[in-house]
């Protein structure tokens, strides 16, 4: 009974008032935080938030020029502008403090939960089905790589204008007030601007115009238009920032379009039973690491739930609704049309499809607890504080995993162990200075695939630290062998061809390397480098301020530019130099800049 009680407010039937309406608001926020506080004590990890926040100069700095930068760049192959400029703005109050992002992704969680809610109760028309769809959506397990991966706040922030633009379009057209439209096209700009998923928005109107009986004609397709146009931009964007990866197994378009089917079980079965849960489901078998198994599984879950839909009493325009949202939703992920040309499963693609399936649950516990005696709606209720109970404690324990890098690669091999996953962790083992740990893991992955450029540059750095030139220079040239865009592997392909004193090749390395990325202020430090030991100052100094120009906190290219100045007999300029790399925290440039106060004193 006291379970029926706590459940009070999903008394399908009763009057929803707004004592209901606090409850539940109260209800969700309080269970979300509680299911995702763990993740508040985690650090950053090496998967992309180094990259992204960490060693981007991008999000370095506060002027119009980094901002510039910002809209006018791809990051690990995304168009993800005001994401980045999230970041920016935590970077430039907090620095690299992990806690206010990890802060930040949580809250923007919250946001989106509420969002959900106010969604689904303006679509069904009950509070109580949308209280019970945002619970699910909120603490299911399948979040925590949403929330607790800073480097995914781009799905946060996508799913926020996403969910935003479709309630405003629903105000809009129960309202028939143009304001409500301009601010559904606008918030769709910005989820297309935080990540190109939100491609699939303008199918969900279509979705919402049959579900609410709009009769779909001319003008409402006319009404669409400025939504598909914004959709097949982010769709071509997405398309420019995905031409050049090469992380994972390419597969042909056919090949896609069948691994699609089984794919959509995977996510079905994972959303059923979330266990053995991982953050690159890439160990082997089918589909970039789903078994044969799973997909079997998958598939007989997925057509068992399809078979209940049918014969279940809820209405034929909710069934469809549900269904489609879902498969809507989903298809981007699914990229059967795009370059990329693999399907790949992750966690943090369920983040918006999950909601149709979570809904059409809802509706299902509707219709059962409205035609059925008090025995089954106590189990019913039963089974659902059962299920949240489970989904709370599941998330707070996957939220531990992503504390650092190693815990979360301990766990990827341990689940769907692959190259990745090794390299990741070896990746994390020499940050440590376990370099025998990481040695071995690094060897690991490049004996699972001998194509994945990562590792090969990765034991090449490895090979480096330890003073091996000739295993490093041939892992580096093997990197440069499978991905001819590699840009690390010219840095330090180059490096060494300059410790050796081969400077036209270490100049030609360099060079490659600032074609490929030339906004990288390492790559323009390089080339000085070379520049300065072939006694070309003029050229050196270019590069030097050029790094500068990139990367105002560069420390060693003020103090190399100090130093070439000071050869060139330019002292005035060699003292400021030297006096901002010091500043800087750079000890060679403090030592270089005492001595030259010395020499100036015995001089006077």
């Amino acid at each position: 009974m006291s379970v029926i009680k706590w459940f009070g407010i999903f008394r399908w039937g009763a009057g929803e008032g707004r004592r209901d309406t606090v409850v539940a608001v109260v209800m969700l926020i309080m269970l979300t935080l509680l299911s995702f506080a763990p993740s508040l004590r985690n650090g950053f990890t090496n998967w992309d938030d180094d990259r992204l926040v960490l060693t981007n100069p991008d999000i370095h700095g506060r002027s119009v020029l980094h901002v510039g930068r910002i809209f006018s760049s791809f990051y690990l192959n995304h168009y993800a502008p005001l994401t980045m400029l999230s970041f920016m703005a935590e970077y430039s109050l907090f620095g690299p403090d992990p806690f206010p992002y990890h802060l930040t992704s949580l809250l923007l969680h919250v946001l989106n939960v509420l969002l959900v809610f106010a969604l689904i109760a303006m679509v069904s028309g009950s509070k109580r089905i949308g209280l019970l769809t945002a619970l699910l959506f909120a603490i299911h397990p399948l979040r925590v790589e949403s929330v607790a991966w800073i480097a995914e706040r781009k799905g946060l922030l996508c799913a926020w204008f996403y969910y935003m633009s479709l309630i405003l379009y629903i105000r809009y057209y129960r309202s028939g007030r143009g304001g409500w439209y301009l601010g559904s096209l606008l918030t769709l700009t910005a989820a297309l601007l935080s990540k190109s998923m939100a491609m699939s928005q303008p199918f969900v109107l279509l979705l919402l115009d049959y579900f609410d009986r709009r009769t779909i004609n001319r003008k409402t397709l006319i009404e669409k238009t400025p939504f598909f146009l914004l959709a097949a931009a982010g769709g071509i964007l997405a398309v420019i920032g995905a031409h050049h990866a090469t992380t994972f197994q390419r597969l042909p378009s056919h090949e896609r379009l069948v691994a699609s089917i089984p794919a959509l079980g995977f996510y079905v079965f994972k959303t059923i039973v979330p266990v053995n849960l991982c953050a690159l489901y890439n160990g082997g078998g089918m589909l970039n690491g789903m078994s044969w198994q799973t997909a079997v599984m998958g598939m007989f879950i997925l057509g068992t739930l399809i078979v209940l839909l049918i014969r279940s009493r809820i209405e034929k325009r909710k069934k469809l609704f549900a269904t489609a949202f879902f498969l809507v939703t989903l298809a981007p992920a699914l990229q059967i049309l795009s370059s990329r040309g693999w399907t790949n499963l992750t966690d943090r693609y369920t983040y918006i499809p999950q909601v149709g399936l979570f809904y059409c649950f809802a509706e299902i516990a509707a219709s059962l607890y409205r035609r059925r005696g008090t025995l089954v709606k106590r189990i019913l209720w039963t089974g659902i504080a059962a299920i949240l109970l489970c989904c709370v404690v599941l998330t707070a324990r996957r939220c531990l995993i992503w504390r650092d890098s190693l815990t979360l690669w301990n766990d990827a091999v341990g689940t769907c162990p692959g190259a990745v996953a090794y390299c990741n962790r070896g990746i994390a083992w020499k940050t440590a200075g376990e370099f025998e740990n990481a040695m071995r893991d690094l060897e690991r992955a490049i004996s699972l695939d001998s194509s994945y450029a990562f590792s090969y540059e990765n034991r090449g750095e490895l090979f480096l630290e330890q003073g091996n030139l000739t295993r490093a220079f041939d892992d580096f040239t093997r990197a440069i062998s499978l991905d001819p865009n590699y840009t690390s592997a010219y840095g330090n392909r180059g490096s060494i061809h300059l410790y050796r004193g081969d400077i036209e090749s270490a100049l030609s390395d360099f060079q490659r390397e600032i074609e490929i990325t030339p906004r990288s202020a390492e790559a323009y430090y390089n080339r000085g480098l070379a520049h300065s030991l072939k006694e070309d100052f003029d050229h050196a100094i270019a590069d030097y301020s050029q790094a500068i120009a990139l990367d105002a906190t560069y420390a060693r290219a003020y103090h190399n530019r100090g130093i070439v100045f000071g050869k060139q007999g330019d002292h005035a300029h060699e003292r400021s130099d030297l006096e901002k790399a010091c500043a800087l925290g750079f000890e060679r440039a403090c030592e270089a800049l005492i001595k030259n106060r010395i020499k100036a004193a015995e001089n006077y």
